[in-house]
């Protein structure tokens, strides 16, 4: 995909195809998105590169989440995060 393929509608739909998969925590869907050489730089943890190594971290991230009758978390905090243009804790690039 290249940049001008980057319209509002094509990141908004990709935005909420991430969420369902969070909000399912499907690691495997959400690694299949990414190069095989992804480079990840999350909070205070130490920079990692590769799809096994960011699968790795999911799997960790996600043991330790506990279900709650709350709904659409993950909705509510991706889109709060754009709202107000603050940076998510982790950034991948």
């Amino acid at each position: 995909m290249s940049l001008k393929d980057l319209t509002e509608v094509t990141v908004r739909g990709a935005l909420e195809e991430y969420e369902r998969l969070f909000s399912r925590l499907d690691i495997d869907g959400i690694v299949a998105g990414f190069a095989d050489d992804v480079r990840v730089r999350y909070s205070n943890y130490e920079p990692f590169t590769g799809k096994e190594r960011l699968k790795t971290f999911f799997t960790r991230r996600f043991a330790t989440i506990r279900i709650t009758g709350w709904r659409n978390d993950w909705k509510f905090f991706t889109r709060h995060a754009l709202q107000c243009r603050t940076p998510l804790s982790g950034l991948i690039r």
